[in-house]
C-alpha cells in the first residue's frame, strides 16, 4: 500500500480539487452534452498533474515556477465549471476560489493532524507513513468538506440570485493569492510548525465566514426590497378597490334612480322587478363603516371577495383607534390578515367556522389589532416564527412578514399563535396621534 501511495503527489491536490469542485457543483445547472464534455475536462486537468521536483522549493526560480503550476491548474479548473455547468463567469471564478480554499483547509488540517501522529505516535504509525497519513487525509476531507458544503456552500447555491457574484471575484481571488503566497513561504522552508500551517487555515475559514455573513445580510436586503415590494402592492390594490367601488357606487345609485322611474309607471309586474333589482343593487352599494375610510375601503372589497367563499367577517373597531396611521400601512396590514385568515377559513368543511373576526383598540397611542380564525390540523412554524409557506414562488409567505415590517416601522410587533384550532394574528402600534374613544360594531356576513 506504502508504494502505492508514494506515487501521488500533485495528483493529490487535482484530486481533492476536483471532489470539492463535484461538491459544490453538484446542484448546480448542466450544459448540454454534460457527461461527454466533463470527462473530457477531468482527463485534461489530470494530465496536469506533473510530478515536480521537490528539490527546487527550496531555490527562488523553483518555487515561481510552482506558482505557476498552481495558476494554470486553477486556470483549468475555471474554465472546466465554466464548460460543464450553465453559470456566469464571475460565479466560476467564485466557486474555483472557494473550491481550493475548501482542498487547502482540509489538507492543512490533515497535515496538522499528522504532524501531532509523528511526534506522540508509535513505531507502528512511523512505519506506515503513507497509509496512515492518507487515511488521515481521508477521514478530514470528508469531515472537513461535510462542514463547509453544509454551511456555506450550500446556502450560497441556493440563494444565487440574491448574491452579486460580480462583488465577490476581488476577495475570492485576493484570499487564494494570500494563501497560496503563505503556502509556497511556508514550502520553502524544510522545518516549520504547526503555527506556520494554521496561517492559511485560518485565512481560508475567515474567507468562508465573510462569505457567511454577506449571504445573510443579502438575503435580509432582498428579503426587506422583497416586502416593501408586495407593501407597494398591496398600497396599489387598496386604491384601485377604492376608484373601484366609488365608481361601482356611482353606477349603482344611477341604476337605482333609472329603477325608481320604473316603479313610478303603473305596472305591478314591472314594478315588482324593479324593487327586486334594487335590493341586489343595494348590496353593491352598501359599504363599511368604521370611521377609517382606508379600513373601509378594505372591508367593503374584502367582503365581496369572500362571499364566493362563504366566509363571515366580524369585526369590532374602536372609533379613531387607526387615526395617524398611513393608509398604505392600512391597506397592506388589512389585505394581508383577512387574506390569509380567509383562505385558512375557506377550508373548513364546517360553515360555522369559516369566520375571520378582528378587533382593532386604542389606549393613548397604542393602537391594538388581533385577528383570529379557526383551522384545522397543523400549522408548523418558520424560523421567523411565522407558518411556513406552502406555495411556490418569491412573494408568497411575505404577507405576514410585510405586517411585521410595518409594525416595526411603528416601533411596534407583530406575533402569532397557533391554539386549540385557534389561529391569532396580534399586531402592536405606537401612533403619535390620541383621540376619543368610541367604537363601531358590526356583523358582515358574506355568505
Amino acid at each position: 500500500m506504502d508504494v502505492f501511495l508514494t506515487y501521488l503527489g500533485n495528483e493529490e491536490f487535482v484530486l481533492e480539487q476536483m471532489i470539492a469542485i463535484a461538491l459544490i457543483m453538484i446542484r448546480m445547472p448542466r450544459q448540454k452534452h454534460f457527461w461527454i464534455r466533463l470527462p473530457i475536462c477531468i482527463i485534461v486537468c489530470l494530465a496536469s498533474s506533473i510530478r515536480w521536483d521537490y528539490s527546487y522549493f527550496y531555490i527562488w526560480w523553483g518555487v515561481l515556477i510552482y506558482a505557476a503550476w498552481y495558476v494554470v491548474i486553477l486556470a483549468l479548473f475555471l474554465f472546466s465549471i465554466k464548460i460543464c455547468w450553465k453559470i456566469s463567469w464571475s460565479q466560476a471564478i467564485f466557486y474555483t476560489c472557494c473550491s481550493y480554499c475548501m482542498q487547502h483547509v482540509a489538507y492543512l488540517i490533515s497535515e496538522i493532524v499528522y504532524t501531532l501522529f509523528w511526534e506522540y505516535g508509535t513505531m507502528l504509525i512511523l512505519e506506515h507513513y503513507y497509509t496512515v497519513r492518507y487515511i488521515t487525509l481521508v477521514i478530514v476531507l470528508a469531515v472537513v468538506y461535510s462542514l463547509i458544503y453544509l454551511f456555506v456552500m450550500r446556502p450560497i447555491s441556493k440563494n444565487q440570485d440574491r448574491i452579486s457574484f460580480r462583488g465577490l471575484v476581488a476577495p475570492s481571488v485576493l484570499i487564494v493569492v494570500s494563501t497560496m503566497t503563505l503556502n509556497l513561504y511556508r514550502q520553502t522552508w524544510i522545518e516549520y510548525s504547526i503555527i506556520e500551517m494554521l496561517y492559511p487555515v485560518c485565512l481560508c475559514i475567515m474567507g468562508f465566514f465573510f462569505y457567511t455573513m454577506l449571504l445573510r445580510i443579502n438575503r435580509l436586503q432582498s428579503e426587506k426590497e422583497e416586502t416593501e415590494q408586495y407593501m407597494q402592492m398591496q398600497a396599489a390594490y387598496g386604491r384601485m378597490s377604492r376608484e373601484n367601488i366609488q365608481l361601482i357606487n356611482m353606477r349603482c345609485h344611477d341604476i337605482k334612480h333609472q329603477l325608481s322611474t320604473l316603479t313610478a309607471t303603473g305596472d305591478e309586474k314591472l314594478k315588482a322587478e324593479a324593487e327586486k333589482l334594487k335590493g341586489e343593487v343595494d348590496i353593491y352599494e352598501s359599504i363599511a363603516k368604521t370611521g377609517c375610510d382606508a379600513l373601509d375601503i378594505i372591508l367593503t372589497d374584502k367582503c365581496f371577495n369572500c362571499k364566493s367563499k362563504g366566509v363571515t367577517i366580524n369585526y369590532l373597531v374602536d372609533d379613531g383607534s387607526l387615526d395617524g396611521i398611513a393608509a398604505d400601512d392600512i391597506y397592506a396590514i388589512f389585505c394581508n390578515a383577512i387574506d390569509n385568515a380567509a383562505e385558512y377559513a375557506a377550508t373548513l368543511k364546517d360553515p360555522a367556522r369559516r369566520t375571520v373576526n378582528f378587533r382593532v383598540t386604542r389606549n393613548g397611542n397604542i393602537v391594538s389589532i388581533r385577528f383570529d380564525n379557526y383551522y384545522d390540523g397543523v400549522i408548523r412554524m418558520g424560523k421567523d416564527k411565522f407558518p411556513a409557506s406552502t406555495k411556490e414562488g418569491r412573494l408568497h409567505g411575505l404577507g405576514l412578514k410585510s405586517i411585521r415590517y410595518i409594525a416595526e416601522r411603528y416601533d411596534g410587533s407583530a406575533a402569532v399563535r397557533a391554539e386549540n384550532g385557534i389561529f391569532t394574528l396580534s399586531i402592536i402600534l405606537a401612533v403619535n396621534y390620541v383621540h376619543e374613544r368610541g367604537a363601531y360594531e358590526t356583523d358582515m356576513t358574506a355568505a
